[in-house]
């Protein structure tokens, strides 16, 4: 049976809420790229951002999940006590996520947006 990566991702985000250490094994410990500036490479340093953000209690949302050859690409919507937006890009290698980059900016209150369009 072929393991969905993008199912894969989603259960990796969704972590964020637990701080669970174990949902980074789909993450390479040797090679993983981290283009996060936040964040240390390898897996341990995943784990480390993931307790951390885990004590703010947040919410994630995955609104989608796409792939593209060794790509999958997320859509999502973080609330660390104030909403936000990101765009996720993880780079598969031999069933293992071995390199990430994305980008995360706050969404601004409702009374300031030019259009009526939303972030998703």
């Amino acid at each position: 049976m072929t393991v969905d990566r993008r199912d894969q991702v989603r259960a990796l985000l969704k972590a964020i809420e637990t701080g669970d250490a174990v949902s980074v094994t789909v993450v390479s410990t040797e090679t993983y790229i981290q283009h996060n500036p936040q964040t240390l490479d390898g897996s341990d340093g995943l784990a480390e951002l993931f307790q951390r953000l885990s004590l703010r209690s947040p919410k994630v949302e995955i609104v989608r999940a796409f792939e593209d050859g060794d790509f999958v690409f997320g859509h999502t919507g973080y609330d660390f006590g104030n909403p936000r937006v990101g765009f996720e890009v993880f780079r598969f290698e031999d069933g293992l996520i071995v390199e990430h980059c994305d980008t995360v900016e706050a969404i601004d209150p409702r009374d300031e947006w030019k259009n009526n369009n939303g972030t998703f």
